[in-house]
């Protein structure tokens, strides 16, 4: 018995995390469902925050790579190191250097249907810019921050959520544009799953088992 019951767990969990996006019952990386080459895989685009509150997407210049073809070095520009595991580059520009002040967005789609995610993750800059991150849920809530951190920091966060609605990790240059080499770290996502869904999987598990007894 104990056995099947461990199976039949097993199976249901797998049902569930081979579903597709960003927020599963496993722990997900944003690394790896980073979009090669199409704004949109995996719910995730690629974008820039004007500061009248308008975005921009980046456009695809290699694998990887999202950029702003046409200013200086491309930017601003998000893309996911070669080098460095876990490593995503979120370069801001500011009037300084580039002519503009944009901020460069991860932006994420929230789905599962589980209501409650727990992202977890640090930024951290890779130069002596100075950068100021932010994670705001909700294109027009970019002033209203869930996190903010002035250089970088770690972050532990659970954001309630209805499918559809959308994250967005951003990095703004503070005036200035030298050496910001921003980078966003081992951000995580993994489902804080609701009582009902618990209790959905428990009432699955008890009816096989019930089959089961019924069956001998």
């Amino acid at each position: 018995m104990k056995r099947i019951a461990a199976l039949v767990l097993v199976l249901a969990w797998a049902a569930v995390s081979a579903q597709a996006g960003v927020v599963q019952p496993v722990e997900t990386a944003l690394y790896d469902l980073f979009p090669k080459q199409q704004q949109g895989e995996n719910g995730i685009y690629l974008q820039y925050l004007s500061p009248d509150g308008s975005y921009t997407d980046l456009v695809c210049m290699g694998d990887y790579v999202f950029g702003t073809p046409g200013t200086p070095w491309n930017l601003p520009a998000v893309y996911r190191s070669p080098y460095y595991s876990e490593s995503l580059l979120a370069h801001p520009t500011a009037v300084t250097q580039c002519g503009a002040d944009r901020d460069p967005v991860i932006r994420v789609t929230l789905d599962g249907g589980y209501g409650s995610v727990r992202v977890t993750g640090s930024a951290q800059t890779a130069s002596w810019g100075d950068v100021r991150y932010y994670i705001y849920k909700g294109a027009a809530n970019y002033s209203q921050p869930i996190w903010n951190a002035q250089g970088g920091g770690s972050f532990d966060l659970s954001i309630g959520y209805s499918d559809g609605e959308e994250l967005f990790f951003a990095t703004d240059a503070c005036g200035a544009d030298y050496n910001d080499w921003a980078n966003w770290c081992s951000v995580r996502f993994q489902a804080v799953p609701e009582p009902s869904s618990f209790a959905a999987l428990g009432a699955s598990l008890c009816a096989v088992l019930v089959r089961r007894r019924r069956s001998r």
